[in-house]
């Protein structure tokens, strides 16, 4: 928040006549799922049953995960491609990717 606050600035002061303004509307915590959870014991079965390698990760960016975690949910980011270019003009999800995902996705669904 404070890096993008400063690049506002920042541009005010070197374009002349800038009116720029940053507002957040909604700032939430970041969240971390137990490594030994019910449902994500199931999703690392459903990784194991499609043979493909657990590789539990940080989600580094906004969704609506964190809306979900304030009202008791624990959501779990899943999802084939790569974040770095998600919503990109370089935005682009392999036909086996998909496949891989909607594999794991059935397994994990089962398992439940």
């Amino acid at each position: 928040k404070s890096g993008l606050e400063a690049v506002v600035e920042s541009a005010g002061q070197d374009i002349p006549g800038l009116d720029a303004r940053l507002k957040f509307e909604n700032m939430y915590e970041g969240y971390r799922l137990p490594r030994r959870d019910p449902v994500v014991d199931k999703l690392r079965e459903a990784y194991k049953k499609v043979s493909l390698s657990w590789q539990a990760q940080n989600f580094r960016s906004h969704s609506d995960g964190n809306v979900l975690r304030v009202a008791g949910v624990n959501p779990i980011m899943l999802g084939p491609g790569v974040l770095e270019a998600a919503h990109t003009s370089d935005e682009a999800v392999s036909f086996n990717q998909v496949l891989q995902a909607a594999r794991l996705y059935l397994e994990f669904a089962l398992l439940l």
